[in-house]
Parts: C-alpha cells; sequence; structure tokens
C-alpha cells in the first residue's frame, strides 16, 4: 500500500515534521522560497490560503502518483503524544478507510472517543491529520476543499470539510484512538490571506451555520444539525441539540466501522466490514 504525505505550513516547522524515513512527500510552504530535500516537489506560495493550499497539494499528488493508495495532509505544527506516523500507516492498511484521522485535542474536548477500543467511526473530526483514499478525491467539498469563504476565514471551509466527510462516508471514516496528535502552535500567518480568523474573529461562530446552509443549498444538500457538534449559539435550540448530539455520540461509538474491500479479498466471500477493536 502507498502513502502519499502533503504538508503545509511554516517552513521550520515542516522541518521539523517526524515523517517515515523514504516517505513520498510533497510540500507547500507560505513563508520562505525553499527547497526541502525530503520532498519531491516544494511549492512556494506566499498568497495562499488553507484550502488552496491543500488544494494544490492534492491536484499535483494525484496526478504525480498514480500508484498511490491514500494521501496524507498534514498541517506543519501537529506533535504526537501518542503513536506516530508509522503507526498511523499500519493502521490505514488494517482498517482500509476512505478517511481515517488520529486522537486529537478536539476531539477529546468533546467526549468523541471510545477508550475502549482502538478503532472507531469518528463522528468529530480535526483537518490537522487527515488520510485519504484516492477513490475519495473528487468529493465536493472535501477534496478539493472549498475556497467560496477564503475571504471570511480558514475555518470555514474546515467546517464544510467536516460535515460533508462525516455525512459522505460515515462508517468508512476511522478514528485511531491509540495515536494521539496534538497542535499547539495554530500560528499560520500568510500576510493578505486567510490562515487566521476574521478580523473580528467572535463573529465566526456566528457565520459559520448560515454560510455552511448556504454551502449546501447551492448545491441541494440538506442541511442536518446533528451531524455536527452543537453550535456555539444561545438560543432554545442549544439544549435540543445537546440532547441530540449526546443520542448522536452513543449511537455513533456503538457501531461498527466499514472498511473498503481489499482487492485480495474478492471472489473469496470475504466481507468488509470490521467490528470495533475486533480486526
Amino acid at each position: 500500500m502507498k502513502f502519499v504525505y502533503l504538508v503545509q505550513g511554516a517552513a521550520e516547522r515542516l522541518k521539523k515534521l517526524p515523517l517515515p524515513a523514504g516517505a513520498v512527500v510533497y510540500a507547500l510552504v507560505y513563508d520562505q522560497d525553499v527547497t526541502f530535500d525530503f520532498a519531491k516537489r516544494t511549492i512556494f506560495d506566499p498568497k495562499c490560503s488553507f484550502a488552496a493550499g491543500r488544494n494544490q497539494l492534492g491536484e499535483l499528488a494525484l496526478a504525480a502518483e498514480p500508484d498511490a493508495d491514500y494521501f496524507i495532509f498534514c498541517d506543519d505544527d501537529i506533535e504526537f503524544t501518542a503513536g506516530s506516523f508509522v503507526e498511523f500507516e499500519r493502521l490505514v492498511e488494517r482498517s482500509r478507510p476512505k478517511m481515517a484521522t488520529p486522537l486529537s485535542q478536539k476531539t477529546r474536548g468533546y467526549g468523541a472517543v471510545d477508550y475502549e477500543v482502538e478503532i472507531q467511526t469518528a463522528i468529530v473530526v480535526d483537518e490537522q491529520l487527515v488520510a485519504i483514499h484516492r477513490s475519495a478525491a473528487a468529493t465536493e467539498g472535501v477534496w478539493p476543499l472549498t475556497t467560496e469563504f477564503d475571504d471570511v476565514s480558514w475555518w470555514l471551509p474546515c467546517q464544510i470539510f467536516e460535515y460533508l466527510a462525516l455525512r459522505t462516508f460515515g462508517r468508512h471514516f476511522h478514528q485511531y484512538n491509540k495515536i494521539i496528535v496534538e497542535n499547539d502552535v495554530h500560528t499560520w500567518q500568510t500576510g493578505s490571506t486567510n490562515y487566521t480568523l476574521a478580523p473580528n474573529q467572535k463573529r465566526v461562530p456566528l457565520l459559520t451555520e448560515p454560510l455552511l446552509k448556504q454551502y449546501l443549498h447551492r448545491r441541494n444538500i440538506d442541511y442536518d444539525p446533528t451531524v455536527l457538534r452543537p453550535w456555539p449559539l444561545r438560543h432554545w435550540r442549544w439544549r435540543w441539540l445537546g440532547r441530540t448530539r449526546q443520542h448522536r455520540k452513543k449511537l455513533a461509538l456503538s457501531r461498527t466501522y466499514e472498511s473498503i474491500p481489499d482487492p485480495a479479498d474478492r471472489g473469496q466471500g470475504k466481507t468488509a466490514l470490521a467490528l470495533i477493536g475486533g480486526v
């Protein structure tokens, strides 16, 4: 199984990423015009947004690596507190997801984890480290990310990604609970671009839900408020969404995850369904 790493961010932080030896890497840098020895190609784009940067890397690598199975999108500031990229690859190869992510601060903060199992269905996502199978390419809003709201905030493409990825791939989106990453830096700065929140960042949470609805409506996709965690709005829906989220979390954590069929298993009557913790 072939993995391709797509990393972007500040040059000095990218140099410190603990990538596997011999990994196939494509990098995008916004603060220095440099060439990395560890990357097959380095893009310098001082004016890219978060979404546009990932899209550039994804388009380049998808065309250049026709035999790749998974593309691992990665921020520059992640740190492993448990596990490694190598262990992440092993779990991806073992569970064969459409998408996969490790356990993150965000996921733990929302209690969207069953510590009893090693692999579960994802119900909350942090975009800092995500593996995507090549069959998921051309899923609008997931890969490529939308750049429609880059003039508002980099946060909006992330929310659209999370909503569509969870809704589209469901049990095929795996979360690995023994691999833990953190990203305390979160100081992307690209001058006139949108790696930071809008100037009045307190308004961004208020804009998120209506702009997500607008994006979905234009594409004739129904909006389901239970797909994401409760919105940070204090109105009458707060309690209802809270109860719905708790119900959804319990239901999701009780479900088995599903795997992409292994080509080697075809014609042998083997099932693609894997039980949580039972692979």
